[in-house]
């Protein structure tokens, strides 16, 4: 943010990439904030309908601290808009509708919090950017443009979310609408499926606005997934659906690749056991695009991923995604396999050698055996125990899972039942719940460790020291069968999710392995 602060007050037009690198760095930054206060305002409400009164005021203290910061970054970006960007920008159209409606966006997000005054204030401020940039939008930009349909949708929102006005929403969506759909015909597909997005999320917003399901209540998992989303597009990713006719389809976000671009090694994450890929690799991807051309799937049975076939082995999901990329034209890649992503990115390692040339595999216990169940090598012995606490349906379940996952897992205590509801219904969701189950019990099935292959391919191997899932002595024990080709990498102080709990960590040891052009310089074992 300073950096690029330090451009901005260089009084200069921003090129497109330039001003994506903005609006997309202060976003983080505010999105961050702005989801911390909304946590922070769920506990303090349980925390006062339970009497809790010294906690209640501790937590109005962190409030007002963090409510501080959310405002000055607000105002940092507003400041820039107003004193630079805008007057430095006298060519680009599309630029000051951007500008415009992220001062619209940034009044709106600051209207969400603090006085009725200063609410107000903020709203009228919100409302005069967004006119100001509407108007520009109709008159210069064509109803497809991302830029206007964009503000469309953050406009439409503000009506509902600030002004409380549903018509008045559900006519700016319906317009921008109706417009952008009789223009798509004739457009270039790659400009057709940037816009079909945001398309696609208008309609979204003007079914749920008028079915009667918009009452109002706020859905943070909603919001974090909306938000990811918009990163994930941010970062040069689109959604495509790949369907291989025998009932099975399978649902990616794949990078957006340019003809006169420079030719990039293609990298596969593949997802564990929990909610989408979205949710797992958003700040990888956020990290790798630019070094990758990235392929993200939904396993069978996740997000919009599914299949009428019987099979559920890791051995089905790995020929389901070679297949898949297959379809894209994907004939070399490396892999990084998450938990349960794990097998199925050793399976797809060890059955299709030529294609993959490094593997990642993190905190999964490939080297698991059948035995091991009743051996007590895990804290939960019995395997449909383990099955609903990993896919869990419940919130004492889901609290039961946090407690294994975490380093720390006295955090699971402190978070409220209502944000974990939440996440089940909107992030776990309970679709596919049986089918998910069923990918867990066919792991460890006949598996004994002398028929599971070894790869040919540098492995880099990746644990949590307190992993308490899938303990840390599954790593050393599939370091010693992968032998001279594998390496075991610990991250201190991290549980099963390391690459949440210390993201910046894992993000360097996947750079410094799969960007290695010789020979892979696999780190040291302790990290």
């Amino acid at each position: 943010m300073k950096s690029m602060r330090k451009v901005c007050e260089l009084d200069i037009e921003l090129s497109e990439e330039e001003r994506d690198l903005l609006t997309t760095g202060y976003k983080n930054v505010m999105e961050a904030k702005r989801v911390s206060l909304r946590v922070i305002s769920s506990i303090e409400k349980m925390e006062d309908s339970k009497g809790n009164d010294q906690n209640v005021k501790l937590i109005k203290g962190q409030q007002e601290m963090v409510k501080y910061e959310f405002f000055n970054v607000c105002n940092d970006i507003l400041s820039l808009i107003d004193s630079h960007l805008i007057p430095s920008t006298t060519t680009n159209v599309e630029s000051i509708v951007l500008f415009n409606r992220v001062k619209g966006d940034y009044f709106r997000y600051m209207a969400e919090f603090g006085s009725d005054a200063e609410r107000k204030e903020n709203a009228d401020n919100s409302l005069d950017a967004y006119k100001v940039a509407m108007e520009m939008a109709e008159n210069s930009l064509a109803p497809t443009n991302m830029v206007r349909l964009g503000l469309a949708l953050n406009f439409s929102i503000f009506n509902y979310e600030i002004h409380k006005s549903i018509e008045s929403a559900c006519k700016l969506v319906k317009k921008a609408y109706d417009e952008a759909i009789a223009e798509l015909d004739g457009l270039d597909k790659n400009i057709c499926e940037e816009s079909m997005y945001i398309i696609e999320m208008l309609k979204y917003n003007l079914s749920m606005w008028t079915s009667g399901d918009g009452d109002g209540c706020f859905s943070l998992s909603e919001a974090i997934e909306r938000t990811y989303k918009s990163g994930f597009k941010r970062s040069g990713l689109r959604p495509v659906t790949i369907d291989l006719k025998d009932g099975t389809v399978v649902n990616f976000w794949v990078s957006k690749t340019k003809p006169e671009s420079k030719p990039k090694p293609n990298l596969l994450l593949i997802h564990g056991l929990g909610a989408t890929a979205i949710w797992q690799w958003y700040d990888v991807a956020r990290r790798l695009s630019r070094y990758f051309n990235l392929y993200i799937p939904d396993l069978v049975f996740f997000g919009g991923s599914s299949t009428t076939r019987p099979e559920r082995s890791d051995i089905f999901q790995a020929q389901t995604l070679m297949r898949a990329l297959e379809a894209q034209s994907v004939k070399k890649f490396s892999l990084v396999g998450l938990s349960y992503g794990g097998f199925v990115g050793y399976r797809m390692a060890s059955m299709y050698a030529d294609a993959v040339e490094k593997v990642v595999i993190c905190c999964a216990a490939v080297c698991v055996e059948e035995k091991d169940m009743k051996a007590g090598v895990f804290k939960v012995s019995d395997l449909d125990e383990a099955s609903k606490i990993l896919v869990p349906e419940s919130v004492k379940k889901l609290r039961e899972l946090m407690g294994y996952i975490f380093y720390k897992p006295a955090l699971a205590r402190l978070v409220p039942t209502c944000l974990l509801h939440d996440f089940i219904e909107h992030a776990l969701t309970r679709d596919n719940m049986e089918e998910k189950r069923e990918l867990i019990k066919a792991i460890p099935k006949d598996r004994i460790i002398s028929e599971i292959p070894k790869l040919k391919q540098p492995t880099l191997i990746i644990w949590g020291e307190h992993d308490q899932v899938f303990p840390l002595e599954m790593g050393k024990r599939l370091e010693k069968h992968v032998g001279d080709n594998g390496k075991l990498v610990i991250i201190k102080r991290t549980g099963h999710i390391f690459n949440f709990e210390k993201p910046k960590k894992f993000i360097k040891l996947l750079k410094s392995f799969l960007l290695e052009t010789s020979k892979p310089q696999i780190p040291v074992s302790n990290v």
